[in-house]
């Protein structure tokens, strides 16, 4: 970032880009991670939220669904940290952010939740339709962004009592020979045809809350891959929480 602000990409207020007020973005800029990205369009400024300075060098893009999902109970399929840490952030102009979710979500319409560093809950932000494999849209704050069908859910984090309460559920419902081998076999699919283990993935989050009645009006084969993944899920689950209470 310094060495942008230095060839005149952005501006700062001041001559020091760790302590100032505003930074302007004076081209169209793009931060990106992996396939996640943020898209700056010409002219945005950005302040720290209710005032003060900000360190520029600080800011980054960063791709975070791997360690979201292995501390929530729920599915996240794609998240993103944009700004500096433990500050908030706001943009004169509508900044865009684009999360990879996988091409087996595309011209289904997803839910965008955020949460701020000082923040434990997840909040509404809007929503996208998938194209190309990704959610995109636009936002004026920088914060943590996730995309899937549910509001990203807790694990309980140092709470052992909540932990060692969801490690009996998963171990008494999913730890069974067959369901382990379901496990092992969902691993392998996912490592070597990553667009079934999407389409699979996707199936269960579709489907997911249909209540009894309406799952049983399924076809057999959607029933089938749903139950498929469930148990991955839910196996994987049990690893997770087996982890954490130190069985």
């Amino acid at each position: 970032m310094r060495e942008d602000a230095e060839a005149g990409y952005l501006s700062i207020t001041g001559i020091d880009p760790t302590n100032t007020a505003k930074v302007t973005y004076n081209v169209d800029y793009t931060l990106q991670s992996g396939s996640a990205s943020v898209y700056f369009p010409a002219g945005t400024e950005m302040t720290k939220t209710g005032g003060g300075n900000l360190d520029l060098i600080q800011m980054t893009t960063q791709d975070i669904t791997a360690s979201l999902n292995s501390a929530l109970t729920t599915d996240v399929l794609g998240a993103v940290k944009i700004g500096i840490p433990n500050m908030r952030l706001t943009f004169s102009k509508p900044i865009t952010v684009t999360i990879p979710v996988g091409v087996a979500y595309n011209g289904q319409t997803l839910n965008v939740y955020f949460q701020n560093d000082d923040e434990t809950s997840w909040n509404s932000e809007t929503t996208c339709v998938v194209s190309g494999g990704n959610c995109s849209f636009q936002t004026t704050h920088a914060t943590k962004f996730s995309s899937g069908r549910n509001r990203p859910s807790s694990g309980g984090g140092s709470h052992s009592g909540h932990n060692w309460k969801m490690f009996k559920f998963y171990r008494d419902n999913y730890k069974t020979i067959a369901r382990k081998i379901n496990y092992t076999n969902v691993k392998n699919i996912k490592k070597s045809n990553p667009a079934e283990f999407e389409r699979l993935k996707a199936n269960y989050a579709q489907y997911y809350g249909s209540g009894d009645s309406g799952f049983a009006k399924l076809s057999l084969k959607i029933q089938n891959d749903y139950k498929i993944y469930k148990n991955y899920r839910g196996y994987k689950l049990y690893l997770q929480y087996r982890d954490r209470v130190g069985e």
